[in-house]
């Protein structure tokens, strides 16, 4: 491969968070990127009983970070969490209006975003593209499985 795939995936990705922080600049500076991660998987799982320990498992982030995060967003007024019946020791965490706001806004700017990253792009390319980007990390997948060893195919 006369072109280095590693260097080119870093410079895209230098380049999308600058252009990711241009795009932040001038909207709501509360809300950190990670925070509008939880924001998305609290609004992908609305309807159901949402834990701490649940975002702990899907994002695979330390017990104190989450809790560091959460406690950020409730002072926010973002989150809300409240006492489950069944176990006072489990508060189920829900949304405010507000995050639901800033969810709504975050994602028109992320769609506007993408929309103008595949400017020019034919849907055969664009699909190409996720389908080399799915077996890419697949491949990287069995390799982190492995404990970081790759059998060189």
């Amino acid at each position: 491969m006369a072109r280095k795939f590693l260097r080119d995936m870093r410079e895209v990705d230098n380049m999308l968070h600058k252009v990711l922080a241009k795009y932040r600049k001038g909207k709501d500076p509360r809300v950190t990127p990670g925070q509008g991660m939880l924001i998305g998987f609290l609004m992908k799982n609305a309807g159901k009983e949402i834990f701490q320990k649940d975002i702990e498992a899907e994002f695979d982030i330390a017990r104190s970070t989450v809790t560091a995060t959460l406690d950020s967003m409730e002072r926010k007024g973002y989150i809300t969490r409240e006492a489950v019946e069944r176990d006072a020791r489990l508060k189920k965490i829900s949304l405010t209006p507000k995050a639901v706001e800033s969810h709504n806004r975050i994602v028109a700017d992320l769609e506007q975003l993408e929309s103008a990253m595949f400017r020019d792009i034919s849907q055969e390319e664009a699909d190409a593209l996720f389908t080399v980007m799915d077996k890419i990390k697949e491949n990287l997948s069995n390799i982190y499985s492995k404990g970081g060893k790759s059998d060189g195919n």
